[in-house]
């Protein structure tokens, strides 16, 4: 454990004598014991500073090479000396919808259930280095654009119950930087999966690169084996089964209540639902097709035309939550702006992304290979918060459209957890 420790927490410094020990802190909590002891640490061995890294770890700079097993164990008697840090296991996390209000998951619980697979994945070094970040919404809080394996919180429904899911999305390169082109080096949108089967997706992800990753770094394997290859080996994972079939799949991993994201306004018509789920059902594909083109070096005009239409039916779908039933594209941009970006009801930058599409000429984003690739992540993000929000519009913690056999297994309300997005 000693060379472990040192192979994977320990770097040289450029002055001679001396290494930085990087420590990992699971989950990014630190309790008041062992803050404590580490100004204890600090005073004895190395000075009275250290540095708080991006991704949850501490950094110790200026340990003698001589003290180095000394600060292990004083690291150790704190709870705080597993090695591997910002490697596989050491999972970066946001609260979540644990304690933040715009959080939908809860990617804490799911770094608690997935620790043992991850522990005995890393046991092969060729996987040791891995980097798992996950928020609990699109905003990134965790930096899941620039993990090897990065997911973010959303949801689905089945059957009129809400199901938490994440996006998941590859090949990040550490910093956002190393890319030969601007905003390469973010993480590959694959699919959305299920939380219950992120362990699965991890898994299947791991011996992928295992038997075909010839030597090189997860971010250039990702690129090269490509999103279509992904999806394929992953597709049957993205099923979601009726409540009654599969009642776990409708709850947070490690948890025992059922997921829902927050309750908005009332309840909507089931006409109406139907509707949003038609609308957000075509704007998952036109996004779809927008991020698969781009890859392939498909045609720039018909890039444009998918990514903005994905927004513009996602932005109908949001209206179809209040009766609001508008094929023309420039009263659905003034419904929308009316009824949901001007009132603060959906979040600012990503309603913006609309709204800038809406005003851009197509023919000069085509010819901007960088804001071709922008406009189509902003359109990915857009119909996921599309998602987000017509559950918490419907009052999914009541789970209005049900049906019978849903309702009856869901049994008591009180079990429903509820998302804290306001």
């Amino acid at each position: 454990m000693e060379a472990a420790w040192l192979r994977t927490n320990t770097h040289p410094q450029a002055q001679d004598g001396y290494r930085a020990v990087k420590v990992r802190v699971p989950r990014g909590d630190l309790n008041p014991t062992q803050l404590r002891g580490l100004a204890a640490l600090l005073r004895e061995h190395t000075g009275d500073t250290l540095r708080i890294l991006p991704d949850q770890a501490l950094l110790i700079r200026w340990v003698p090479t001589d003290r180095l097993l000394a600060v292990r164990d004083a690291l150790a008697a704190l709870d705080l000396g597993l090695e591997r840090a910002g490697g596989l296991g050491d999972t970066v996390t946001c609260p979540g919808a644990d304690s933040c209000k715009l959080g939908i998951t809860s990617p804490r619980s799911l770094a608690r259930s997935i620790q043992p697979m991850l522990d005995t994945l890393a046991r092969d070094p060729r996987l040791e280095a891995l980097r798992i970040h996950v928020s609990g919404c699109p905003n990134s809080c965790a930096q899941h654009h620039i993990a090897d394996i990065g997911f973010f919180g959303g949801g689905r429904r089945a059957g009129g119950a809400a199901a938490p899911h994440y996006m998941l999305m590859l090949g990040g390169l550490a910093g956002g930087t190393g890319a030969e082109q601007p905003g390469k080096a973010f993480g590959l949108p694959v699919m959305k999966i299920p939380a219950s089967r992120v362990p699965e997706a991890i898994s299947r992800i791991a011996q992928l690169f295992l038997a075909e990753g010839d030597g090189v770094t997860f971010g250039h394997f990702a690129r090269r084996l490509g999103r279509a290859e992904f999806k394929a080996q992953l597709a049957d994972l993205t099923e979601l089964p009726p409540f009654e079939e599969a009642p776990e799949m409708y709850k947070e991993p490690g948890s025992d209540t059922l997921f829902a994201v927050n309750v908005g306004k009332g309840e909507c018509a089931g006409e109406v639902v139907d509707q949003s789920d038609l609308l957000l059902a075509g704007a998952d594909r036109e996004a779809d097709t927008a991020l698969q083109l781009l890859e392939d070096g498909g045609d720039t005009g018909t890039i444009v035309a998918a990514a903005n239409d994905a927004m513009l039916q996602a932005a109908r779908a949001i209206l179809a939550t209040e009766n609001v039933f508008e094929q023309r594209p420039d009263i659905v941009e003034r419904e929308f702006r009316l009824r949901f970006y001007d009132v603060g009801r959906i979040f600012e930058g990503v309603g913006h992304y609309f709204f800038e599409a809406r005003a851009e000429d197509a023919e000069d984003v085509a010819a901007d290979r960088d804001r071709l690739r922008r406009l189509v992540v902003e359109a990915g993000l857009f119909v996921e918060e599309a998602h987000s929000l017509t559950l918490r519009l419907r009052g999914e913690a009541a789970f209005p459209r049900a049906t019978p056999a849903t309702k009856k297994a869901l049994g008591d309300p009180g079990l429903i957890r509820t998302g804290s997005v306001s």
